[in-house]
């Protein structure tokens, strides 16, 4: 006993050191919620060592928020970042021409004559190469556009062992490859955050494929948008310069904005919010709202709330079945208070994985973080608001 004492009495000043750097990282260097402020308060404090290592892992936001805001410097001098409706997202964009797919399987089609037309590049950005969804045909439309001498590129968020084999494929064929992380930044970080679940193709910087459930073609200067937004991930995923990008002409009648949210704007700019908050403040009649799960994030919450109020319908459909089983319970728990403030809530045995919300039936964004402080904060996303008289 004697013995444990006096080892705890030798190493009571580093413990003493370690949770004095916890709090003063806690108190004047993040910007938590009071609740996550307080859970990771007690985890440091009870486990000085070990709960200091999983605050760095999984809850400190400081240091990755200063590397990541090189990266939003850059984007800012791109332009990306210059909306004067929504902050932090890229400008509107006039003369679009857009066409929707309710599933992945209907936009393949057209995603294959967009890749046989291809005349000088194809940039494409996954979260994680597919393996349930058989897509052969285009991975070998992609590798013969690459020997062909086009510029061919793949950005991925993860790279899962199972795939490495399809890689070595595209890279011999004269794909370029590159991961949006490095591989031990993904494997000690992004399974929990700082996803890039961003999800698009962009085929000659005129006409883009976006979304990864249901998807959205657009030609026209929004496709060359997503393609500046492609390249600037491509740039800090490569450390390399950023490459011009010039917009295409347009011919169609639809204003298109893209907005893209993550970790590198910091927690003053949150543009995944405002896109949510623009969309209900803009609400007349109805809104329809699709998300792969509810977990109570109360800005959004109580705007939802507050058009029910003010007289519009506000619909939310959710999975009967998330992908997660706890997601399940949460989406219960979250819909009571939305149910008492008059939103009417369904549940569906469709899978849903990402965001969509229609307003008034002529304002559509589809490809929405989820609304919960994790997902807008911590993972990138880009959605795409679309608006048509």
């Amino acid at each position: 006993m004697y013995s444990v004492l006096l080892a705890f009495y030798n190493v009571l000043p580093l413990v003493i050191i370690v949770d004095a750097v916890g709090i003063y990282m806690l108190m004047f260097k993040e910007n938590m919620d009071p609740r996550s402020f307080v859970l990771w308060l007690m985890i440091i404090l009870a486990f000085p060592f070990g709960g200091f290592v999983l605050y760095l892992l999984f809850g400190c936001k400081y240091v990755h928020a200063s590397l990541f805001h090189r990266k939003f410097r850059k984007d800012s001098e791109t332009g990306m970042t210059s909306s004067t409706s929504i902050p932090g997202a890229d400008r509107h964009t006039e003369g679009n021409e857009v066409a929707f797919f309710g599933r992945i399987g209907d936009s393949l089609p057209e995603l294959e004559r967009s890749l046989r037309g291809a005349a000088r590049s194809v940039h494409i950005e996954i979260y994680r190469i597919p393996r349930e969804v058989d897509l052969s045909e285009l991975v070998e439309l992609a590798c013969e556009k690459a020997r062909a001498g086009l510029d061919v590129r793949l950005l991925a968020g993860r790279i899962d062992i199972m795939s490495k084999r399809a890689l070595n494929n595209l890279r011999d064929a004269g794909v370029r490859f590159q991961p949006f992380h490095t591989f031990f930044y993904t494997v000690i970080t992004t399974r929990f955050r700082y996803r890039n679940e961003r999800m698009m193709a962009v085929i000659d910087g005129s006409e883009a494929f976006v979304g990864s459930e249901s998807v959205m073609d657009i030609r026209g200067p929004a496709a060359s948008r997503l393609e500046m937004r492609f390249l600037a991930d491509w740039a800090h995923a490569a450390k390399k310069p950023m490459e011009d990008v010039q917009d295409c002409a347009g011919n169609g009648d639809v204003s298109v904005q893209v907005v893209s949210s993550g970790p590198d704007l910091g927690s003053d700019v949150n543009p995944g919010m405002a896109e949510y908050v623009s969309m209900l403040s803009a609400s007349e009649r109805s809104v329809l709202v699709s998300v792969p799960f509810l977990v109570p994030e109360e800005n959004i919450y109580n705007f939802l709330k507050l058009s029910a109020l003010s007289g519009s319908e506000v619909s939310v459909i959710i999975p009967r079945d998330p992908k997660h089983w706890y997601q399940a319970w949460n989406s219960k728990a979250a819909s009571v208070s939305l149910l008492k403030s008059g939103v009417r809530v369904f549940f569906t045995r469709e899978r849903l994985s990402e965001g969509m919300m229609v307003v008034d039936t002529n304002r559509t964004a589809m490809g929405l973080a989820p609304f919960n402080s994790q997902s807008l904060e911590l993972d990138f996303h880009t959605s795409v608001i679309v608006a048509s008289d």
